[in-house]
């Protein structure tokens, strides 16, 4: 998985910023004003928001004065470009002046993220630029949503399914890409919004960088050789918590356009191991029929890095040329649009020249196939690395209700993935290049993963060949999906778990309090009964807190007496058999203050028996809340010998090589109080975890359990629907048909009785004649007679 673009390979450092708060805004400013921002920001130590130039002469000034085709990335405006946003070369996150911190972090200096503000772009673009600075995640965690919450998902993850946050964080710190090219730079530009979630935000990067250092690979470590590494244009996309603002699904590592650098049409640690020497294999990135293809076809040329700084054309005249081409079916209608060199280039097919591209495109029919076809194009924009290009991002729905390609209707519905698409222009308005199918996001959708036709004809049911539109490796991870569907309940296509966050769970039970808010004295039981002589058990004290009181406050016994009353086991008063979990017969009193009692008991808790506890009552006591916070940040910590390292062990298979975190953690001393931010976790808490954790996920699996029918009645209702579209289908065509066939039948009894009735008709046209004949004769007679 991680080998295709894992999880440090695209961590992107902005650069030149083209974001506004209603998308992607490109504007043609002044040269007066330009200077006077460049000077401004080559004067300026620290670049705060309320005097940072707008985007829109970000992507300007780039879009006039960038060379990106340049070798050596050290040129004064790529330094100034680099100061405006906030990565250049080598800088890291604390180098950054604008890169911004976590909520109660501050990296580098920089300003504090800003609130989520019910999701203003803004707001969404700056936590955007702070997942970028820090390699995306990889060095500032607390950027990324908590295990469970958290996904991955790279270029190969049809074939390995999703990351979760550890697995992630840790291949991040094992490739470890900035080591290997200290002076990396991944451009990120093209900030923008996504047109279904709000929540959701996309960026270009095009990946540079100097091989520096050693390259460790899962295999083998290379050593530096100082090339040059050129990436092609990818797509990174950030999905936000809308309450707590951290990243919950993060898209890294999707090219957009292969031809473009000098990788391959390869990112992330694919890109970085081709520059070192040992690229991967064809089998390992495209269909074996691509490859078959490829190998007894001619080598395609990467394309030259563009040196043009000024588009031909104004932005806005780019678009509408854009707009234009996409009104003439992408010039399959109107091939004039086209220069006599166009080509056409896809992820797996292509170059495709002009005309087998217009009679394959024409071929197809879409717009037949699909009446009420909406291609949803969005966030036009111009490469501010390429101004002759024009990028948009696609969306496509509609319904299959008509032929396609020659087969007959399904009726199914079409909802394709996020996609990227690109038109070049030459100098006199005709598109040169076209690019398309490149998926943004292949978590979205019903395509399965697949972008442009591919993905249409596996929406609508009939999916081609794999062999001939995934690599072995993803045909290798869906076959086993499938397999393991009936078991696991998921389907082939389904990327991310669909496992309620944890915040949403406890956002759904507004019964469990806050810590400090817990003083249910109310709610405690009424006096004691006759009290046993001896003191409490833990037990006891574990069971009033599950019940809804608190302990009662009393000086702590010495220690022998209650290392000895721990060791006995939880049913060890003789007044009842009960169970661990169940309320003692006379429950304490509640204390004045929870805070004082909870570490006691925590500290002192017992191993809980393996019996299956009984529903929480909704108000859940503050140390099930904070052994439940314990459980989420104990894996956060950044020690190299901390669980990431323990879950990257398991994941790659290389040993635990040393004892675990939990292991370690049962060995620790216990602690006279516990700490606020990091608490030591001694042995009884880290025994009590599991029933807190089990005890806040009682009405997660639930909520599982609903989604999970919600979902299967949505798609035994689309299934309902769908048939019902057919058996409708059916129902016309048969009527047709009949209709067709009786007026068959009818034509066909006429042309059979067509001549006899001329024979019929010249028979009594003949009678009629000789008729007349004899009647002239007679009439003749008769006046020969009468003379």
């Amino acid at each position: 998985a991680l080998s295709s673009g894992g999880a440090g390979a695209s961590a992107f450092t902005p650069r030149a910023s083209s974001s506004s708060s209603s998308g992607v805004v490109h504007a043609t400013l002044t040269p007066e004003k330009d200077a006077a921002v460049i000077t401004s920001a080559l004067t300026s130590s620290a670049w705060s928001p309320p005097t940072v130039p707008s985007a829109a002469l970000v992507a300007s000034s780039a879009l006039r004065m960038a060379d990106s085709g340049s070798d050596d990335d050290s040129s004064p405006f790529s330094k100034i470009l680099s100061g405006l946003g906030g990565g250049g070369g080598g800088s890291t996150v604390e180098d950054a002046p604008n890169a911004p911190a976590a909520p109660d972090q501050s990296a580098g200096g920089g300003e504090p993220l800003p609130p989520m503000d019910g999701g203003a772009p803004e707001a969404l673009f700056a936590r955007a630029r702070a997942v970028v600075a820090s390699d995306l995640g990889v060095r500032d965690p607390s950027l990324l949503a908590s295990e469970g919450q958290f996904r991955w998902i790279g270029p190969d993850a049809e074939g390995t399914g999703a990351l979760g946050r550890e697995e992630y964080l840790a291949a991040g710190k094992f490739f470890d890409l900035r080591s290997a090219f200290p002076d990396l730079d991944y451009r990120a530009h093209d900030y923008r919004l996504d047109d279904k979630d709000p929540y959701t935000v996309r960026v270009t990067a095009r990946t540079v960088g100097t091989m520096r250092g050693e390259l460790r690979l899962r295999s083998e470590t290379l050593p530096p050789n100082g090339k040059r590494l050129s990436c092609p244009p990818e797509t990174i996309s950030v999905t936000f918590d809308p309450i707590t603002g951290k990243a919950t699904k993060l898209v890294s590592g999707m090219v957009m356009d292969r031809l473009v650098g000098n990788t391959a049409g390869l990112s992330g640690v694919m890109a970085a191991a081709s520059v070192a020497g040992a690229p991967p294999s064809d089998w390992e990135i495209y269909p074996p029929s691509a490859v078959v293809a490829r190998f007894f076809g001619r080598s395609v040329k990467q394309l030259d890095e563009p040196r043009s700084v000024l588009a031909p054309f104004p932005e806005t005249v780019m678009i509408q040329l854009a707009k234009g081409v996409i009104a003439a079916d992408n010039g399959a209608s109107d091939p004039d649009l086209l220069s006599p060199d166009f080509s056409f280039c896809g992820p797996i097919v292509g170059p495709i020249p002009k005309d087998d591209f217009v009679k394959a495109f024409g071929d197809f029919k879409l717009k037949e196939a699909f009446p009420d076809l909406d291609q949803g194009m969005t966030n036009f924009r111009v490469d501010p690395y390429d101004p002759y290009r024009v990028w948009a991002d696609a969306r496509g729905s509609g319904t299959n209700t008509g032929s396609l390609a020659g087969g007959e209707p399904t009726g199914m519905s079409y909802n394709g993935p996020p996609e990227a698409v690109s038109f070049t222009f030459d100098d006199d308005g005709f598109c040169t290049r076209l690019t398309a199918g490149a998926v943004m996001d292949p978590s979205e959708g019903n395509t399965g993963g697949l972008g442009g036709v591919f993905g249409i004809f596996y929406a609508v049911g009939r999916p081609l060949p794999g062999l001939a539109t995934r690599p072995l490796s993803q045909n290798l991870g869906r076959i086993q999906r499938r397999i393991l569907s009936p078991f696991t309940g998921k389907d082939v296509d389904d990327l991310i778990s669909e496992d309620k966050p944890v915040a949403e769970v406890l956002a759904l039970a507004p019964a469990i309090p806050t810590p400090p808010k817990i003083a249910p004295a109310a709610e405690a039981p009424p006096a004691e009964k006759a009290a046993p002589p001896k003191k409490e058990t833990p037990a006891e004290k574990a069971a009033a807190l599950l019940a809804g009181g608190t302990p009662k406050p009393k000086a702590p016994p010495a220690p022998p007496k209650k290392k000895e009353e721990e060791a006995k086991p939880p049913a060890a008063p003789k007044k009842k058999a009960a169970p661990f979990f169940a309320a003692p017969d006379a429950a304490p009193k509640a204390a004045a203050s929870p805070k004082a009692a909870t570490p006691k008991v925590a500290l002192k808790m017992p191993a809980p028996p393996k019996i299956a506890p009984p529903k929480i009552p909704p108000p859940l006591q503050t140390k099930t809340k904070v052994a439940a916070k314990s459980t989420v940040k104990a894996p956060i910590s950044d020690e190299p010998a901390d669980p990431v390292t323990d879950a990257f062990n398991s994941f790659f298979g290389t040993g635990g090589g040393g004892k675990s975190s939990a292991t370690a953690s049962t060995s620790a001393p216990a602690p006279s109080a516990p700490k606020k931010k990091a608490p030591a976790p001694p042995k009884a808490v880290v025994k009590k975890e599991p029933a807190a954790a089990e005890q806040v996920f009682v009405s997660a699996s639930d909520i599982a359990r609903f989604r999970a029918e919600s979902e299967e009645a949505k798609k035994k209702a689309r299934d309902e629907e769908s048939a019902a579209l057919k058996a409708k289908k059916g129902e016309a065509d048969k009527r047709r048909a009949e209709l067709a066939a009786a007026e068959r039948e009818e034509a066909k009894k006429a042309a059979a009785e067509a001549p006899g009735k001329r024979k019929a008709e010249a028979a009594a046209r003949a009678a009629k004649q000789a008729e007349a004949k004899r009647a002239a004769a007679e009439a003749a007679g008769k006046r020969k007679a009468e003379a």
